[in-house]
């Protein structure tokens, strides 16, 4: 019965971590600079850095907005204040919310998006802050039943786990109101609608069950927002508002039900039964529509099926570098323009060979295109965020990529790669360029240029602006932001976002693309003779605007526009001024890049990815159409009474206090652990933890108690303060230990019999300093712990003091397919135990190395103890818990395959090799003290580190392994574990 219990804990936990699986997802940056403010108004406390000061304040005038706005319209609010976090993230555009009822948190990016993936919001502040606050309004609602919310009250896991909705639910609601109270948003974006056009017109609009999917199909995890939002609308239009509204109200009440029981209550129906008429309905509207677009002439040029974006053609006109996702990894890949001849004559003589040897048979049609040579291919295994490809010449490709400035600091940079040598090479560090465009400055008989003048968008701080600056390619070293002298060629206020700058092909205008508050993305060039800026006539009407390409006699610009819900492809005779469409909308085009005089290509969106289409220009219909610069914007059909006010670009009043962080808003709640465990014991763990959100304070209780009643149970505390740089960490703990009555056979087996016997107490406590320091590609730190140990058993006590003293250094290393990462650690210890004195040392070498998508890892350990007596001191084996902390062992070392005190001795060897495709690593691995044990098998780890205090530190370690005792008999273990890593 108790290891029934004991399992319903392990499972509730699990459906816990597996709704705040967002937090895992994203490897917040969170910036360790300890001049964190915080901002506190009526219903938020908002923490941030100095930098973000202002971002943070028009934050918080807008979630202040957002909150009056839904009470006013659902009389739906939050009781706690919501903590919201404001930082700068890898350069990412995004955001999340944990939505518990009683521990609201949202993590909100300052980096806006950009023009091709969000294209319809008054900004990105307003519809961040009203996306991210509804999911807390909305999932967050306390339980009318009472019972059940004094328990979502006292443990926030089981509070959060409660909140869970499907996610096309939970996304699609956001989005559905982050539209209506903007007038703006996903569910009225053109750009969306005409992908989803696009799925309808083959047939391959996505199905109920692939509404909650994220990467099974080309853009999966879209359809929860997109199509999510659409649906609720249609029910909203067909049923009433109102209908909608009663699932949420009943999905809190005193009567527990799930969304599909509250849902069905009210409509009488399924969700999916009602998704079906939807469909239908969509459908209809859309065929109807698309019956009267006029076919666009489009041929296949590259055949992809994939997601794919960042079209480039070289100078020559000989190559095509694009950005495509080859099994869930992004790649540069660089393929031939021309036509491939070879794989033509393979297809032929293969239909030959086969009529030859069956006159009768039917030979296979030819694909509408071969596909073209493959030149080169640089993965994304060691540039994590490739993007924006730009020639150099016809050999060279500039690229950004992300690299590490310090510890939880990454900026997008500017990389080089030579496609026939296959070199790589970074030329910045800390500018956080996104697209950019480059001059040559190298005189036209120099084969090799050494200055490059670039044209980059810079976003930073949640700032958006277009620099120029230029780098050396030579330099042996990289060019650093701080000491780089830079241009800027537009400013910068928040809410105003720029992109897509390009060089005509004189270089002597820059076209770009600029948005602004309460507007719309706008056509602009930069001219750069007489440095004036001007407006560029858009179609009448259009929404959506990107993708922006000089034609090749640099007197005209392409780009995809949108008309009533179509993406079509428009060019714009900077001269003249006059507009013409090129594609009708029948089509889903995007990217539009001219090949040579008479082809113009484009990437063609389709349910299975994106291909490549060549449209012929000297045939093409084209059409004059109504251009107009610096065109207004329209709100859709909404209820203006519940609409959002106009964003702001700046916050001149204050309305809240601002402080430093200091130790932050403690949040504290009741901890569930538990382990299962075949060698050692079963546990189960109850505590209590209270934490800061940056951690800056946190501390914990524990109490632990094993299924069997002589087995392992004990109570322990933690304490950290990180004060900034060093981190202080304090442990105390006291257990009580019957090893011979453990799961496994080898305790038996290998100690001797006094040594287990009977009952085994310790009580010890832990004190630590610790400094960790990353510097480019370099990473080391110190240690220092105090250690003092009480050891009973039977009539024995030993008493023990010791000090421990460490160093790290750790170096990675990358190359275009494979990267290496290598950490040494050397501690050195001085004990005295029992008035008996003893040196030790332990040394560990790892090696971690990666090639595409698979993972391994070498690692060798040793441990020596060296009393002046007979003395024993090293111990095998045993599970980590909460109970029995990894790291803060003295002389005890874990294997969660084997049983506590499996050997005992003074010398350790481990040698362990890991391979791994996933989340789950094949392992192999030798223990040597006194006696040998092999063991392999499959293991697997997950760490969340941020949010809850539940989540804070949270470790899942599970495995399965055989285990070869060199004394014994052969063993099979499994373990599953949740504890909390200090």
């Amino acid at each position: 019965m108790f290891l029934y219990r004991q399992l319903r804990i392990v499972f509730l936990l699990l459906f816990a971590c597996f709704f705040s699986a967002n937090v895992s997802a994203t490897q917040l940056a969170l910036n360790e600079d300890n001049q964190w403010q915080t901002y506190e108004t009526s219903h938020f406390i908002i923490h941030f850095t100095a930098p973000l000061r202002d971002w943070a304040i028009i934050a918080g005038k807008e979630l202040e907005s957002a909150h009056a706005l839904l009470l006013k319209q659902q009389n739906r609010q939050l009781t706690p204040k919501v903590q919201v976090l404001v930082i700068e993230n890898n350069n990412q555009a995004n955001g999340f919310a944990i939505s518990p009822s009683y521990r609201p948190l949202m993590t909100l990016f300052v980096t806006p998006p950009q023009s091709n993936s969000l294209s319809n919001a008054p900004s990105w502040q307003q519809l961040l802050t009203v996306h991210e606050y509804v999911h807390l309004v909305h999932l967050g609602q306390p339980s009318r039943n009472k019972w059940l919310d004094k328990l979502r009250r006292a443990w926030d896991l089981f509070d959060v786990s409660q909140s869970g909705m499907p996610r096309w639910v939970a996304e699609g609601y956001a989005t559905l109101m982050e539209s209506k109270l903007t007038g703006r948003g996903r569910l009225f974006d053109d750009n969306m609608d005409a992908f989803l056009s696009q799925l309808t017109v083959e047939g391959a609009f996505p199905q109920y069950r692939e509404l909650n999917a994220r990467d099974h199909r080309y853009m999966a995890g879209s359809f929860a927002y997109i199509v999510g939002a659409r649906f609720m609308y249609w029910l909203e239009q067909e049923y009433g508002a109102d209908k909608l509204d009663h699932v949420w109200t009943r999905s809190v009440a005193v009567k527990k039900r799930n969304f599909d029981q509250a849902f069905k209550g009210v409509y009488n129906a399924s969700a999916q039964q009602l998704y079906r008429k939807f469909v239908v309905a969509y459908t209809q509207k859309t065929l109807a529509r698309h019956q009267e677009l006029d076919k666009t002439p489009a041929k296949l040029w590259l055949d992809l099926n994939q997601a794919a974006h960042s079209p480039a053609i070289s100078p020559s006109g000989e190559f095509i570098a694009l950005l495509n996702r080859v099994k869930k990894t992004w790649q540069l890949s660089v393929f031939h323009t021309k036509d491939n001849q070879q794989a033509q004559e393979k297809f032929a003589k293969q239909q030959e060979q086969l009529l030859k040897r069956d006159p009768l048979d039917i030979a296979d049609v030819a694909p509408e295109v071969f596909k073209r040579q493959q030149k080169a291919s640089l993965p994304s295994v060691s540039y994590w965020g490739i993007s924006n490809p730009v020639w150099l010449d016809n050999q060279t490709l500039l690229f950004t990529a992300l690299s590490r400035v310090k510890k939880a600091h990454n900026t997008t940079d500017i990389y080089s790669w030579n496609i026939n040598t296959d070199e790589v090479k970074q030329h910045t560090l800390g500018f956080n360029i996104r697209r950019f465009d480059v001059i040559n400055s190298a005189n036209e008989d120099e084969k090799e240029p050494h200055s490059i003048t670039l044209f980059a968008e810079q976003a930073t701080q949640g700032y958006s602006q277009i620099i120029a600056f230029n780098i050396d390619l030579h330099a042996n070293s990289v060019t650093d932001l701080a000491s780089t002298r830079v241009s800027v060629i537009t400013d910068k206020q928040l809410g105003r976002v720029y992109d897509f700058p390009q060089l005509s092909p004189d270089n002597t205008k820059l076209a770009y693309l600029k948005f602004e508050l309460n507007n719309k993305w706008q056509l602009y060039w930069f001219d750069r003779v007489t440095n004036q800026h001007a407006a560029i006539p858009l179609p009448h009407s259009s929404q959506f605007l990107s993708y922006p390409q000089w034609s090749l006699d640099g007197q005209a610009i392409y780009f995809t526009a949108s008309q009533q819900s179509l993406t079509k492809l428009f060019r714009v005779n900077v001269q003249s001024q006059q507009v013409e469409q090129l594609t009708s909308g029948d089509l889903d085009l995007h990217w539009p890049t001219q090949l040579n005089d008479n082809t113009l290509l484009a990437f063609a969106r389709k349910s299975t990815g994106q291909d490549i289409v060549a449209l012929d220009l000297p045939t093409l219909a084209v059409t004059s159409v109504l251009g107009k610069a610096e065109q207004g914007v329209e709100l859709a059909n909404v209820d203006r009474q519940h609409v959002m006010p106009k964003a702001m670009a700046s916050a001149t009043a204050i309305e809240g206090n601002i402080q430093d962080y200091g130790l932050g808003v403690r949040e504290g709640s009741v901890m569930l652990a538990a382990t299962v465990n075949w060698a050692s014991y079963h546990l189960s763990e109850i505590g209590y933890r209270n934490v800061d959100l940056l951690q800056r304070l946190d501390w914990q209780i524990n109490a632990t108690q094993s299924s069997k009643q002589q087995g392992l149970q004990g109570v322990s505390g933690n304490l950290k303060w990180r004060t900034m740089p060093v981190d202080i960490n304090a442990h105390g703990y006291y257990w009580q230990m019957h090893p011979d009555n453990q799961g496994s056979e080898l305790v038996r087996a290998n100690s001797n019999t006094s040594a287990i016997a009977g009952q085994i107490t310790e009580t010890g406590v832990v004190v630590s300093a610790s400094q960790q320091i990353i510097n480019g590609q370099h990473d080391y730190g110190w240690q220092a712990k105090y250690f003092w140990q009480q050891f009973e058993q039977d009539t024995t006590n030993r008493d023990t003091q010791a000090a421990r003293v460490s160093g790290n250094y750790a170096w990675h290393y990358r190359a275009n397919t494979w990267r290496i990462r290598q950490r040494s650690e050397l501690a050195v210890y001085q004990g005295n135990t029992d008035s008996v004195d003893w040196q030790g040392y332990d040394a560990n070498l790892s090696l971690f190395g990666q090639w595409r998508r698979v993972k391994t890892h070498l690692s060798y350990q040793q441990q020596y103890r060296s009393p002046d007596d007979d003395l024993t001191l090293l111990s095998l084996g045993g599970a980590a818990s909460n109970l029995i902390a990894p790291h803060q062992q003295l002389n005890r070392i874990l294997a969660p395959e084997l049983p506590f005190m499996s050997l005992q001795g003074n010398k350790y060897q481990n040698l362990k090799l890991t391979v791994a495709l996933g989340e789950i690593s094949a392992f192999s691995q030798r223990h040597k003290l006194t006696h040998v044990i092999d063991s392999f098998g499959l293991a697997g780890n997950k760490q969340f580190n941020f949010g809850l205090p539940s989540l804070v530190g949270l470790n899942i370690n599970y495995g399965l392994a055989r285990v070869l005792p060199q004394i014994g008999q052969d063993e099979n273990q499994l373990w599953l574990s949740f504890f909390h890593r200090w």
